[in-house]
């Protein structure tokens, strides 16, 4: 009556959850942990089915070689992605990440909210619609470097006109040559100098 007969069998689905947060998961991890059973005699409790939650902490995985496709590479970036130096050291052991899919391409660049691989997406795509991963790391790691270098090159030079101004014997022309800094940007300094 159903098209169900003795003799047919489903087909079984199992359902994933894949947690990439940095904390780890403390939601529930069966339906039971959903549901509310207050005023609910514990005889039809029991009757009531449970179904676990297939958990996948993705930054916790020790061992993802038994992901055969992408999706290796895509739990790998991800959870190497808070360490620069592990991400690069990722990206130049396996050569997919020269020859990767966008659509794992989007996932990792998303998951990671990596907005940097976003906007240069186009850039790092190749003319087979594959993306080089591998390149747009290692410039973004240097990038990075370099942005950090010119912040301590600032620092020191904010810190060598603080010094000389302190000592008071400098004009700020000479201050301006010593440290690196313009006119302006010492005057502005020995302003809030004198202000505080």
């Amino acid at each position: 009556m159903y098209g169900f007969r003795k003799d047919s069998r489903l087909k079984p689905v199992v359902t994933f959850i894949l947690y990439s947060g940095r904390e780890s998961w403390d939601g529930p991890k069966n339906l039971h942990e959903m549901i509310d059973f207050t005023d609910i005699p514990a005889e039809l409790k029991d009757m009531a089915s449970n179904y676990s939650v297939n958990l996948i902490e993705i930054r916790k995985l020790k061992d993802t070689s038994v992901f055969k496709t992408d999706v290796r590479q895509v739990f790998d970036f991800i959870r190497c992605s808070e360490d620069r130096d592990k991400l690069r050291e990722l990206v130049d052991s396996d050569a997919y990440y020269k020859n990767m899919e966008e659509d794992a391409f989007n996932v990792v660049a998303h998951y990671t909210n990596a907005e940097e691989l976003i906007e240069a997406k186009d850039y790092y795509e190749r003319k087979d619609g594959k993306i080089d991963m591998c390149r747009a790391i290692k410039e973004m790691i240097e990038e990075g470097r370099e942005e950090g270098r010119e912040e301590g090159r600032a620092e020191l030079m904010t810190e060598t006109a603080l010094r000389m101004l302190a000592i008071g014997k400098y004009t700020i022309d000479e201050i301006a040559d010593i440290s690196g800094m313009s006119i302006d940007e010492v005057n502005k300094l020995s302003k809030k100098a004198i202000s505080k």
